[in-house]
């Protein structure tokens, strides 16, 4: 939702509309007032008060005609303006990025600046309603809600949500480094994507997993295989932020295993095809055996890659062992996400998981504020990077 404007910001959106900049014939449809209204209707009246109307309008342009054609993947530029070619200028460097409406894409930017130690100057993020032929091209551009409030706008099929972003951090001067962060953020907003996409999937997985699970009751410790069904339902319940998904098959002789990853199997970061920089094609023998051999059938552990989607850190890994109908091990169900807010913040003694056959470290007893965070950081669940 948009916050309500104070009387200062509508007087300068206003001015702002009243601008010489206009949007070219070919965009003479768009209501120029209305889209400048929403673009910066989350950005507060003291950032804009600093700026003259042309440099506002023009920034807005800029964005809209960087806009103008699109298909799937994100649009995303990061450059230094200049009046001749974008219309403003700025003493700052500009990101612009168009994309699908997701959740994570403020937060997965926002991680790459940091990486990067740039500082924030400016930003605005309106959300349109937007259609686009088959090749791409803006056909209509609406504020987010529009349609569904105003009973005269014709209904049409076709329209999607879009995030529009502009941000201003210090400035970089040299190319190679523009260059850089614009490839960043494009492979962020690839990561976020099909996270998102595969979302539904990795959860109904985990359930898949906690079903088969169960069935084998008549072949494991009881504590045991109920402590992981359980994990595996509390980690839908909006305790993990579920990211890739696959399945590995244990192969190799005796002494020598290996998992070897189910391609097809896939979901999110670990899809087919999808590449991401930290991955690599197996776990170390020797953690896979001394695994296999445990009586554990869930390993919690951190991968050995960084997270590119919403928050920074190595991502977090929950692999799960995988039977056959007659409990012989066949290999393991993979997950990487990472543990949300609600789960580091969860009391101990609240976790159906953590099984009652579990003792709570003496440190944890003495403290009745106690958190999962203090809890895996006190047992032996965080072990060392597994590689993926």
């Amino acid at each position: 939702m948009y916050q309500a404007a104070s009387e200062q910001h509508r007087k300068i959106v206003s001015a702002v509309a009243r601008s010489a900049v206009r949007p070219p014939k070919s965009m003479r449809n768009l209501d120029w007032p209305r889209f400048l209204k929403a673009y910066y209707a989350n950005v507060d009246a003291a950032d804009l008060a600093a700026r003259e109307p042309a440099e506002l309008a023009g920034t807005a342009l800029s964005h809209l005609m960087f806009a103008r054609r699109r298909r799937r993947s994100a649009l995303v530029r990061v450059f230094n303006p200049t009046l001749r070619e974008h219309g403003f200028t700025s003493p700052h460097t500009v990101i612009e990025m168009v994309n699908d409406d997701m959740p994570f894409l403020v937060d997965s930017i926002s991680l790459s600046l940091t990486q990067r130690s740039l500082a924030l100057h400016f930003l605005t993020h309106p959300i349109f309603a937007v259609t686009r032929d088959s090749s791409g091209n803006l056909l209509s551009l609406r504020e987010r809600g529009e349609a569904s409030k105003d009973k005269d706008l014709p209904a049409e099929k076709n329209l999607r949500l879009e995030s529009f972003q502009h941000i201003e951090v210090d400035r970089i001067v040299d190319p190679a480094a523009l260059h850089s962060l614009a490839s960043q953020i494009e492979r962020s907003m690839r990561d976020v994507r099909v996270a998102c996409a595969d979302w539904s999937k990795m959860q109904q997985a985990a359930n898949q997993t906690a079903r088969d699970l169960s069935s084998l009751s008549a072949r494991f410790d009881p504590n045991v295989l109920s402590e992981a069904v359980a994990l595996l339902t509390w980690m839908e319940n909006r305790h993990f932020t579920f990211l890739g998904y696959r399945e590995y098959r244990l192969q190799g002789r005796k002494g020598r295993e290996a998992l070897q990853p189910i391609a097809a199997s896939g979901l999110g970061l670990l899809r087919p095809g999808h590449r991401h920089p930290g991955s690599t094609r197996r776990i170390r023998s020797s953690d896979i055996r001394r695994q296999s051999r445990s009586r554990d059938l869930v390993l919690v552990t951190k991968a050995n890659f960084e997270s590119t989607v919403h928050r920074s850190g190595y991502l977090d890994y929950v692999g799960v062992k995988h039977f056959d109908a007659k409990g012989r091990l066949l290999g393991e169900r993979r997950f990487l996400g990472l543990w949300t807010s609600a789960a580091y913040s969860s009391n101990p003694r609240e976790i159906r998981w953590w099984n009652t056959s579990r003792s709570l470290p003496t440190a944890m007893t003495a403290r009745p504020c106690s958190t999962f965070s203090n809890l895996f950081r006190a047992t032996n669940c965080s072990r060392r990077p597994l590689r993926n």
